[in-house]
């Protein structure tokens, strides 16, 4: 049984969401004055995050818990999840809300650190690059070098970068929960190491504050 707080559940989890609707609300698939079902359409903005929060805030009619789906929490704009920040971080006494989503790619590393990752299990993959899980665990000294390394081997330090991004990502759907805020933290370091190249800075100064900063 979910009890309250913010989760993330992707397409492969093993229980639908009807199936957790109705553990909720046992006369589920009847409308419930306490469930708030946001649906993706083209986009989902500002606007439904302020319908959230005031939702949120109203009383609960008949229900224990008040509850906010989000379907296609891929369809969630940027703006519209900066938006949603607080409201995941402190979701309220027992108010639940579930964002579901095919893929953690589309969603900011501060949105997934917020919420309970609910996820079925993984078929068997390729091995994959453990270079960011490395410099997370290594001094400043070794991370140092160990970029200095990085970029004086590669040609494109964009695509450096790039690669560390995407293995975050999977890291993210690989890690225990304990793990997720310094995994998320270290993609959005990335992330500006990404728009200070794209600003012309020097790799070498960029590739350093990295060292420092991861």
């Amino acid at each position: 049984m979910i009890q309250p707080g913010s989760y993330i559940i992707l397409e492969n989890y093993p229980k639908s969401l009807d199936q957790i609707l109705k553990r909720i609300f046992p006369n589920w698939p009847t409308p419930n004055p306490d469930l708030l079902l946001i649906e993706g359409g083209t986009s989902i903005g500002i606007d439904q995050i302020r319908q959230i929060k005031r939702f949120l805030k109203i009383k609960n009619w008949q229900a224990v818990n008040k509850v906010v789906v989000i379907n296609q929490g891929e369809k969630l704009t940027i703006e519209a999840q900066n938006a949603l920040l607080k409201t995941l971080e402190e979701p309220g006494e027992n108010k639940i809300i579930i964002v579901k989503t095919k893929t953690l790619q589309s969603l900011l590393p501060t949105i997934i650190s917020r919420c309970h990752l609910l996820k079925g299990k993984e078929g068997k993959k390729e091995p994959t690059k453990i270079l960011l899980q490395r410099l997370l665990n290594l001094s400043l000294e070794q991370r140092l070098k160990f970029l200095d390394q990085l970029h004086q081997e590669s040609e494109n330090p964009e695509k450096v970068i790039e690669e560390l991004i995407v293995e975050g990502q999977k890291l993210l759907l690989r890690s225990p929960q304990r793990e997720l805020t310094k995994i998320s933290q270290a993609i959005l370091k990335l992330l500006t190491g990404q728009k200070m190249l794209h600003a012309n800075l020097a790799p070498e100064q960029v590739f350093d504050w990295l060292a420092i900063n991861l």
